[in-house]
This record gives structure tokens, sequence and C-alpha cells, in this order.
């Protein structure tokens, strides 16, 4: 039996003709999948330091390289969140969210920005995102950062077949190791994809050291391949977060702008882009999808319930459905923290008539709301024209729903 690295191999060269026969699992992979699994299910705050590298592949092409940064990441309850990613010790960008605030900063420009609101603690997928391949300017650092722990916490889940029989080199405690290298290939999905994570370990703490996910997928009958390598410096799994690792004070001469060209944050691999299509269910057991709304244009409105902005940014998006019904509007507010959150807040009179539950996040993850709240403005042709990560108020929205030719009349022409 060949191994999982030369299957993959393989199947860059000719995904389709492929076929795949299911050994018998050894124990001791199993086990280890098991117990590497737990250390991440349930984890309600992480941090770790590391090296990440995200690229893509098309068909017989080399890889290109998307993404390669050293980064600090850390997340705890309450919608806390820390990006830190930049080269050779200096800093590219910084995003920080104490729950309520999120900042994030740019020493190149010594620009800030500062919004309210916190982190979603909806778990990375990268079944979803990656559903049709790593698409151009598709760079989000915010989005790998968050997919780690996720995938770790999926390890066992749906596999079909699992190694460990070889080792690979890894500076551990200042010397070069040999560590073993569990290899975990998933089960067919949709585009007869396939995902395969390899993890280095160091066998009697189980501690990850290196984080290789990998995966391949058909997309018109080619071949397309997304992988993400995290190499772990060091890593608090569990253990609380110093609170000052959520908070950000910018340099006194910077500038404090309304937005920053960050990844992740600025929505720029949806810009532009034609918004892909979900079904969810209203509050009432309606199903609706998003082609419903051709022709419209559409504002989504990622929310949660303990998030005071949340709610005033909501108020406000009614109020312009309201006022834009004429030309058609339509305001979707989705939350992910289940139905009973969702019909609690529908029916007061400064939310939004339209209320959706988003089960597991699926549409979070699509639109990159990674944090609360988040609202993504669609033209009447289904294509994002706005991405406003943090609340703005009602001027900030207006503005926002222009770009997709919303323009109200002003009273008196309305009367003639």
């Amino acid at each position: 039996m060949p191994s999982i690295t030369t299957f993959v191999l393989a199947l860059s060269v000719s995904l389709p003709a492929l076929s795949f026969s299911q050994p018998a699992i050894p124990s001791n992979p199993a086990a280890v999948a098991r117990v590497l699994a737990d250390q991440y299910s349930n984890l309600r705050q992480f941090s770790f330091d590391g090296t990440l590298l995200f690229e893509r592949k098309n068909g017989l092409d080399a890889r290109e390289v998307l993404a390669s940064w050293k980064v600090k990441v850390a997340m705890a309850p309450g919608g806390k969140y820390l990006l830190w990613a930049g080269n050779d010790g200096v800093l590219k960008y910084l995003v920080v969210s104490d729950g309520k605030t999120v900042w994030s900063y740019m020493p190149e420009l010594n620009q800030y920005t500062r919004h309210e609101g916190g982190a979603t603690e909806v778990g990375s997928d990268p079944d979803d995102i990656f559903a049709k391949g790593v698409p151009d300017g598709d760079h989000d650092v915010v989005f790998c950062s968050r997919l780690v722990v996720p995938a770790l916490a999926r390890l066992s889940r749906n596999s079909v077949f699992m190694e460990m029989n070889r080792t690979t080199t890894v500076n551990y405690k200042g010397s070069e190791q040999q560590f073993p290298v569990l290899s975990v290939l998933s089960q067919r999905g949709e585009n007869d994809s396939q995902i395969l994570i390899e993890l280095a370990f160091e066998p009697e703490s189980n501690d990850v050291h290196r984080f290789e996910w990998s995966r391949a997928m058909l997309v018109n009958e080619d071949s397309r391949f997304a992988f993400l390598t995290v190499e772990f410096e060091k890593r608090t799994l569990g253990k609380p977060i110093p609170e000052s690792f959520f908070t950000l004070a910018p340099p006194g001469d910077a500038e404090l702008v309304d937005e920053l060209p960050i990844p992740g944050l600025d929505g720029s691999p949806l810009l532009g882009k034609q918004a892909p299509d979900f079904e969810l269910e209203l509050i009432n057991g309606t199903k609706v999808h998003l082609a419903d709304f051709k022709g419209r244009p559409v504002v989504l409105a990622f929310w949660t319930v303990n998030c005071a902005s949340c709610r005033r940014e909501l108020a406000a998006l009614a109020a312009l459905q309201q006022e834009f019904q004429s030309q058609g509007l339509a305001v979707l507010a989705i939350n992910a923290e289940g139905k009973s959150v969702a019909t609690r807040s529908a029916g007061a009179a400064d939310f939004p008539p339209l209320a959706i539950y988003d089960p597991g996040g699926r549409v979070h993850r699509l639109f990159r709301a990674h944090f609360a709240p988040t609202v993504v403005v669609l033209n009447s042709e289904a294509k994002v024209v706005r991405y406003l990560s943090g609340a703005r108020d009602a001027a900030a929205l207006r503005a926002a729903l222009k770009t997709a030719g919303l323009v109200n009349q002003p009273p008196s022409a309305s009367k003639q």
C-alpha cells in the first residue's frame, strides 16, 4: 500500500482516474488521532505563534504562494481575538478585538480602524470556503488563522485511511529531532474532493509542531488544490489568556480611518464577485434562497445576541429597508447561535422582518463574517459591492447602499 503522500502526489497528476480501497486502519494511528483531536475539541481559548504558508495549485501548474507570514493568534470567549501578521520581526498588520471593539492597524500606512464588534465564534470550514478551489485574490489570513483548530478538532471524523509510518525533522527545544508523522485522509465529498491532514507531533506530550492541510478537488473536470502549512513555535491550549492580548493602543501619530486593506476585514476575496447562493430557513420554517431575491438589492447582516452594536445596526437597517421598500431592498438578519436566539429577537419593531438562523455558521463562513456585526451589500445582480466589518451608523450604512444603486428621493420630490 503506497503512503498517503504518494497517493496525493498521484492525485495531482490524474485526479479522475484514481480509485481507492480502504485498508484496515491500524489501532495506533487511530488512537493518536483521537488523542490529538480531543485536545482541540470544545476548546474555548487558545494561542499559538508560528509560520503560516497558504498556497494553491491548478492542474499541473506549479504551486502558487498566496500568503506567507509569521503569525501570532489568540482567541478567547466573548469574541476576543488577536492576529499579528508580519515577517522578519516586522509587523505587517494587527487585528485585535476585546469582544466589544475591533481594532486593526497597518504600520506601513500608520493608519488604524476602530469599530464596535467582536470575533464570531464560528469555526472555519475549508469544505465550504474552497468548494470551487481557491479564487483569485483570496489571501485571507484571518480565515487561515482560524482554520487550524477546527480542522484539528475534526481530525478523526469521516476518515477513510490513517497511517503513521514515517518521521520528519523538527526543530524542538533548540535541536533538530525526528518526530513521527500522522497522516489522515478524509472521505470523498462534493466535487470528488478529499482532504489530507499530516501532523508532526512530539510523542510524549502529543504537542503538534507542524500542521499540513491539503485539499484536492475537481472543478469542471480540472483538478484544483489548496494547501495550508503551519509550523508552530509555541502554543497554549485552554489556559487563561491575559486581557492585554486583546486591546490595542495605536501610536499617537497614527491616523484613524474607516477601512484598511486587510484581507479578511475588507472583504477583498468577495468584492466585485457573484455572491454564492445558499439555502436557509426563516424562523417560521420557510426555506429561503439568496436566488429568491433576484433583481433586488440585498443586505446580509451577520449578528450575535450579546452584541449591543449589532442590535443598533439592525435597527438602522430595518429603518433603511422601510425607506427603500419601493426599490426592493431586502435585509437578511443572519444569526448562527440557534433558532431560539433568532426567534426571541425577531418580531421587534426595530428588527428586520427577514430573520434567519444559520446552523453551523455555514453562510457566515461563505461570506467571511469573522466579526459581528458584519454587513455585506449585494446589488440587484447579486454581486458583492460593499463589505463592512464592525458596526456602522445609519449614515455609513446609507452610503454603502448607494453602491448598490439605492438613492432615496427627497420628501418634496416623492410628493410630486
